[in-house]
């Protein structure tokens, strides 16, 4: 037998009726007022929470790929296809994801977005 404890507050991803029964078990009860808002965002029901794991994978992969190309700029010169792969592989998602994920940053950050120096202040 095992035993796991999840905390009520943790989001729960996923589909199907293990993940229902688990959001039914985790937040069947009344939610503190303090954690009102929390719960309305970890919750089932907020289909917006299934959009922050590609967000996530977008900034890993930019940033990863800004890192890389600033300190391996020579080695890394029209190898985009096995980098693809190699992000691909990273990140575990199939090529044309990795591919449609750098267009859409380009589009976002504009065609030298890997070239550009970021400064935070």
């Amino acid at each position: 037998m095992i035993t796991v404890t999840i905390p009520d507050i943790s989001p729960t991803l996923g589909r199907g009726v293990v993940d229902e029964t688990l959001e039914d078990a985790l937040r069947g009860g009344g939610t503190p007022a303090h954690l009102a808002a929390w719960m309305r965002i970890v919750s089932k029901r907020n289909t917006a929470k299934n959009a922050i794991p590609p967000h996530e994978r977008r900034f890993r992969l930019q940033h990863y790929w800004r890192v890389l190309h600033r300190l391996y700029p020579q080695p890394l010169h029209r190898k985009k296809r096995a980098l693809t792969a190699a992000f691909a592989s990273f990140l575990d998602v199939n090529e044309d994801t990795v591919r449609n994920d750098l267009d859409r940053i380009a589009r976002n950050l504009g065609s030298q977005w890997a070239q550009r120096l970021v400064v935070l202040d």
